[in-house]
């Protein structure tokens, strides 16, 4: 996890991996070399995992919700596609923006509530990772293959066929869901709230939007504790990333209540997680 400076969630930098690949670009991005269910240091439960060790994503965030912000991220990524020079100018932020779209995707299909999009969110999860790599070579050739894959993409979620090729219908996050980018998001999602939510007047101007913002920053929290990835079984990173999900849940509370202190603390509190968690964690780029 990461707090430095940034801008609201679409920057990104780094090639992601083909699918399956297994790694990123950060060496805690590893897979676990023990996978097991992660045990929290002392006074930082963990959540509670549904039947089968699933994440029961619905008492996280609705499955709607999810869909929207998949939209958004189409959106930023599509209005970086349209020349080649808007795509050699906008690489990072199609990056991040897909890297934030798989992950909603896993989400989606992995949800208990209905969606149009949840039998075909396998696919959007396998070919976002995808671009995520292809997004990472400038020029022609590189926007070819984004724009290509975006075009898949596009007409799934516009209601059409997947591809011919094969999505597994579930597989471990760490091959699919880079934490690197994972950590991008919420760097540039906490200084975005810290930086454009000063007062509780803009907090309550903005309720709607800090409210999706920090759903999604639990949601990816969560994400974060799955086995599969690197320190999943370090009680101390478990630690770190549960006081995150706490900070950010604190906080959602308290903008629902307008409660601007209640906000800023939990803010704080995510922040102070990220901050004590890199020193000890967090890989090399």
């Amino acid at each position: 996890m990461v707090a430095s400076d940034a801008t609201p969630v679409g920057g990104g930098a780094g090639p992601a991996p083909s699918p399956a690949s297994g790694t990123g670009d950060l060496a805690m991005n590893k897979p676990a070399e023990t996978p097991g269910t992660p045990t929290p240091v002392e006074g930082t439960p963990a959540p509670a995992p549904a039947a089968g060790g699933k994440i029961d994503w619905a008492k996280l965030l609705p499955v709607d919700l999810a869909v929207e912000v998949s939209k958004v991220a189409r959106t930023e990524i599509n209005a970086n596609l349209q020349t080649v020079q808007k795509y050699n100018a906008g690489m990072e932020t199609i990056r991040t923006q897909a890297a934030l779209l798989g992950m909603m995707a896993i989400i989606i299909g992995e949800h208990s509530e209905k969606s149009n999009l949840k039998e075909k969110a396998k696919f959007v999860r396998d070919l976002t990772y995808s671009i995520q790599g292809k997004a990472s070579e400038k020029g022609k050739a590189g926007f070819d293959a984004t724009q290509e894959l975006f075009e898949q993409v596009t007409t799934i979620l516009d209601g059409g066929q997947p591809p011919s090729t094969e999505s597994a219908d579930s597989v471990p996050y760490v091959e699919v869901a880079d934490r690197s980018e994972m950590m991008k998001i919420i760097d540039k999602t906490i200084n975005d709230l810290k930086s454009n939510i000063g007062d509780p007047k803009r907090m309550k101007e903005q309720v709607e939007s800090v409210n999706r913002q920090l759903t999604i920053m639990a949601a990816l929290g969560t994400m974060m504790l799955d086995s599969s990835y690197e320190y999943a079984d370090n009680p101390e990173y478990v630690g770190y990333t549960n006081a995150f999900i706490e900070g950010a849940k604190a906080s959602l509370d308290a903008a629902k209540a307008d409660n601007f202190d209640g906000f800023q603390g939990g803010i704080n509190k995510m922040n102070t997680s990220c901050g004590d968690c890199h020193p000890k964690f967090r890989g090399g780029e």
